[in-house]
């Protein structure tokens, strides 16, 4: 596994990751309406808010890859706080 900073074209990847783990691992806890306020199926260019997603690039970012692809990602602001940290649903590691 490789602990790397993201680059500017993985923004994309990283809602889906986050897409496709909130819409998996919360399904038996949220509605389907639920879920898809938190986190719609759209793809990533077409969300609402993607602007601040982009905030993973002004952030300090790192992504988790495994076998090319990335597992996870987290993101700190200038002032240390951590604002996301997501890892994939189902991704094996080993």
């Amino acid at each position: 596994m490789t602990l790397r900073k993201i680059k500017n074209n993985e923004v994309d990847t990283c809602i889906a990751l986050f897409q496709e783990t909130v819409h998996s691992v919360n399904a038996s806890d949220y509605t389907i309406d639920e879920l898809n306020a938190w986190a719609p199926l759209v793809e990533p260019h077409l969300i609402d808010n993607h602007s601040a997603w982009e905030l993973l690039l002004k952030n300090t970012c790192y992504v988790a890859e495994h076998n090319n692809s990335i597992v996870g990602f987290g993101d700190l602001t200038s002032e240390g706080h951590l604002y996301r940290l997501f890892v994939h649903y189902s991704k094996p590691l080993f």
